[in-house]
């Protein structure tokens, strides 16, 4: 139902006023130093070129991990079980080498 709300073509009006700027903001990026960045992709239907420059998005840390989901989509993560459960212990393990100071462990 939400869908089809105005508030939802708000939304997406919205999200795409911003875009323009955050992609701006996004390029300017070269480095998050240190930080931990965990990066979780879900291959299932992805459009051709995005598993390739998934890749490049843990270069921006000497302390990343990179996850793929081959059977996870967007949607998957609202409706199915298991990858849920991957994309909150993606979230765990970077909270614990936060409070740690231990590096990600490499997947």
């Amino acid at each position: 139902m939400f869908w089809c709300t105005a508030r939802h073509a708000r939304s997406l009006r919205d999200e795409w006023a911003a875009a323009p700027l955050a992609m701006q903001q996004a390029d300017s990026l070269v480095t998050l130093g240190n930080r931990p960045l965990m990066v979780v992709t879900a291959l299932k239907d992805a459009q051709e070129g995005w598993s390739a420059l998934q890749n490049e998005v843990p270069k921006l840390s000497s302390n990343s991990s990179h996850w793929t989901l081959s059977s996870a989509t967007h949607s998957s993560l609202l409706d199915d079980k298991a990858d849920p459960a991957s994309a909150s212990q993606a979230i765990r393990e970077v909270v614990a080498a936060v409070r740690t100071s231990k590096p990600l462990a490499r997947h």
